[in-house]
Order: structure tokens, then sequence, then C-alpha cells
């Protein structure tokens, strides 16, 4: 596949991957994606993941047909990631994932339909990535509830795959649906961009509930798989709400690529306000403070947010034109608290008046807010006021 040149290359490189998926769960029901709905989940940690269109069954004891749809998703459980240069390179909010869900009732083999769901991911992987080195790991921790057939470990081995047992964080691979008594343990699927770099592209998930396997909950997001196969770090630009003017603009560099993920996430999360007052606000204040640090390094003005919001509403279908202003209010004082504690004293002064500031949230469960971004905002500051007095002094003699 060639490098995508244009939003018409996108958008058929996008259902070209969509067909391929579907094609390889030809057994499989097509679901229509799900609307953004907070009902989904409440916490509005991942609305709208795969998995929605069987929560419902799963919540009542029942099964129903096995399905794949491509969802878009909002997903703030990780927004904390923001905060840490190492952590957030491939973080985003708002996102397609290609997915579904395979019930497993009281009289099937629910190995063998965790290793059919394992080869059915495992070829979609090779036919789109004909010679990336691929990587299945799977923890230590939960050997017993994600076993592997002796043939199907050959069918990967043979096929330039690593199946990896990692004694790795059991939270990175342990999942919770917010439904009571259900516990899932996941896979991860790993695969080389074209420049050698393992990038995570997905996981299979066994669901639990009284020790006993219900379903299977399997997906890979979009974008991520565009990204590799297009040879770009970037991945927003590869997203459906990626217009000509955005995936410029997010090629200049991976800031901008951030700034659009927050702003996008933003938009979403505004969509939900009248239903999850406290989570919203926190949600919300993580978003403004990246775009506010990231507009302030990048010289973005005020009038170029509110055109880039005004596209991507068009894009993700959901208004909220009338909260634009009211964000870019939020955003205007947010960059004013920015430069006025640039002027405090020595960095550490400032992440610990910002910790202060900031002690409402710790008090509930919230790290220190401050990001990294936000320090480089608040050294660009100082930094360009500096050349302002240089300036000054010059022009004074």
């Amino acid at each position: 596949m060639d490098n995508i040149k244009s939003y018409l290359d996108l958008l058929l490189y996008r259902n070209k991957i969509i067909e391929l998926y579907f094609s390889v769960y030809k057994d499989y029901k097509i679901l229509k994606p799900f609307s953004l709905d907070s009902k989904n989940d409440i916490t509005l940690d991942f609305v709208n993941c795969t998995i929605c269109g069987a929560k419902e069954n799963i919540s009542r004891n029942k099964t129903g047909e096995n399905y794949v749809l491509n969802q878009p998703c909002l997903r703030n459980n990780h927004i904390d990631a923001l905060k840490d240069k190492n952590k957030d390179t491939n973080y985003m909010g708002y996102f397609t994932m290609l997915g579904g869900f395979c019930y497993i009732n009281n009289k099937e083999n629910w190995i063998s339909k965790f290793n059919e769901i394992v080869a059915k991911q495992f070829e979609f992987f090779r036919t789109i990535y004909k010679d990336n080195l691929i990587k299945l790991t799977i923890p230590i921790q939960y050997v017993r509830y994600l076993p592997l057939y002796e043939e199907t470990k050959e069918k990967l081995l043979n096929n330039n795959c690593q199946i990896i047992y990692s004694d790795i964080d059991e939270n990175n691979l342990r999942w919770k649906y917010g439904i009571e008594g259900i516990q899932g343990y996941g896979t991860r699927w790993e695969i080389t961009n074209k420049k050698g770099k393992f990038v995570n592209c997905g996981n299979d998930i066994i669901l639990f509930k009284d020790n006993k396997a219900i379903g299977i909950d399997f997906g890979s997001g979009l974008e991520t798989l565009i990204s590799v196969i297009n040879g770009e770090e970037h991945l927003v630009y590869s997203n459906v709400i990626c217009s000509d003017l955005i995936k410029k603009f997010c090629k200049e560099n991976k800031n901008n690529e951030k700034l659009i993920d927050c702003i996008t996430s933003l938009l979403c999360t505004e969509y939900f306000k009248e239903y999850h007052s406290f989570r919203i606000k926190y949600i919300k204040y993580m978003y403004i403070k990246i775009i506010c640090a990231i507009s302030i390094i990048n010289n973005i003005s005020d009038e170029f947010l509110i055109l880039l919001m005004d596209d991507i509403n068009k894009h993700i279908g959901i208004e909220t034109s009338k909260s634009n202003s009211q964000i870019i209010n939020e955003i205007k004082k947010q960059k004013q608290f920015l430069y006025d504690i640039s002027f405090s004293g020595n960095i550490e002064k400032i992440i610990n008046k910002y910790d202060e500031l900031n002690k409402v949230y710790r008090l509930r469960g919230y790290k220190n807010n401050i990001s990294y971004i936000e320090i480089e905002a608040i050294k660009f500051i100082r930094e360009k006021e500096k050349e302002y007095e240089k300036t000054r002094k010059i022009k004074k003699r």
C-alpha cells in the first residue's frame, strides 16, 4: 500500500482494512457502529468499546450472536498518561476500535474458542503485514486463563511471530468492564513498524464470571493499524475526523497531533456534561491544560483553535459549537494562569505551587496534575520574556 496523500486516500485505506477484517470473521454478524452514548460506560473511562453490543446480555447472564464492528470510541481511562512524556506517545482519547465479541456458552470448549480467536486475529494481521514481525504477549500470571494449543503456537511461530510469556504489570492486561462479577484477562498483540519498533495493535480478552468463561472481547485500534502500514508515527491524522486541513496540521509536529486528539476528546466529553458532573470536570480540566500548553508553545491563536473545533465537529457528528466559545474562554484563563506562574521562581517552586492549587483533585484520589508539556510551556514563556528583555535593552541603547 502506498502512503496516504489525501483525505480520499485515507477513506479508501480505512474501508479496505475494515472490509478485510470483516472477511476474516465472515461467520460473525456485522453490527452497525453505536452512536456515542454514555450509558455504555457511566464512568466515561471507555465509552463505546466493542463489548458494548454484549454488555446487556452479559449482565443478564444471557448469550447472543457473535459479532464484529468498527466502533468510534471515547477513552479517558488513561488520561493521566497525558502528563508523562514517556507514556503518552500512542495515547488517543478518540479513536476507532475494530473488533467484536464471541459468546461462550456452558456446552462449548472455551479454550478452543480462545485459540480460534487468536488464529483469526493473527490471520488478519498477517494479511495486512506480510513481512512485519508480530509479537503476542501473554502474562505469566494469567497463563491458566489464556492457554494456547500446540498447533496454534506452531502456526504463529512458523509465520514470523513471537510468543512471549512475560512477568508484566498484572494490571496492564487485566480488564474490568463495570459489570458486577466480571473479570477479563488479556493478551497483547504488537507489530513492528518501518523503524523496527513494536507498536501495540490490539488485545484478545477472555471474560470470566464465577470462574466460568463467558466470552471473548477482541479488537484493535484502526488508526494504529493504519499508522503501521503507512510508516508514520502519527496516529490522529489516520482518524476519520481528519480533513486535509487537520492532516497537514498534524504532520507539522507531534504536539499538533496531540492537540487535535485532545480537542476531539474534549468536544466528545463536553457532549456528556449533563450526566457526569465531577468526572466531566476533571476530564475537561486535563484536556484544557494540554491544549493550552501546546497552543502557547506552537503559537496557535484562539481563532485557529475555533476553526479546528468547527472542523472536528463536522466529522464526529455531534453539535458542541455553542460550547466552543466557552471552552476558548477556559483556555484563555488557563493560559493566563501559566503566564502568571511563569515568573514565580524556579521550576521546582512552580511545580509545588501548581500541586497546591490542584489539591482538591489529589484529595479525591487524583495524583499531581502538572504535565511535562506545561513545564515546557512555562520554560517557553520565560525564554520569550528573556528575549524580549534583551531586545528592549538594545533599543534603549
